[in-house]
């Protein structure tokens, strides 16, 4: 194992020379696993996953200066899988899936220096407004399947 994560480091670290300033690189597991290497199961090592995303233009930030340091593990850090599908959507500029529940992430918005306020609430915004929408349908539909 200790072989195999040196590889994807240096294969991270070639990536990441390589991307350009536009570039978001977002990295992530579709499961983890535990400490004998089981991942088919139901504990929380096993269905919680990695996700770490870089942007060589330093977007990212943390709005606490308790959090200013990165984890050291990220069990100290952890997001709602419905969270990644509205902050990818944001991050790239596409609307999110109307379906979705899911608030943006803060980091990936509040700025650098964790203070862009103004930022943070926009996205938060129009998350709200897409899932207002997606509650006002729902409503509507189950009005609608009462009526037959």
């Amino acid at each position: 194992m200790s072989a195999k994560l040196k590889q994807m480091d240096d294969v991270m670290r070639q990536i990441i020379e390589l991307i350009d300033d536009s570039t978001l690189l977002v990295v992530m597991g579709d499961h983890g696993m535990d400490a004998k290497g089981d991942h088919g199961g139901e504990s929380n090592d096993e269905i919680e996953a990695a996700l770490w995303m870089y942007s060589k233009k330093g977007v990212f930030g943390r709005s606490s200066p308790s959090l200013l340091a990165p984890p050291s593990n990220a069990k100290e850090r952890s997001t709602r899988q419905i969270d990644l599908v509205s902050t990818l959507s944001l991050l790239l500029g596409v609307p999110i899936p109307f379906n979705n529940l899911g608030a943006p992430i803060e980091e990936a918005f509040i700025g650098r220096d964790g203070n862009d306020w103004e930022k943070l609430t926009s996205v938060r915004r129009l998350t709200a407004a897409q899932i207002h929408r997606y509650q006002d349908a729902y409503s509507l539909a189950r009005q609608s399947d009462g009526d037959a």
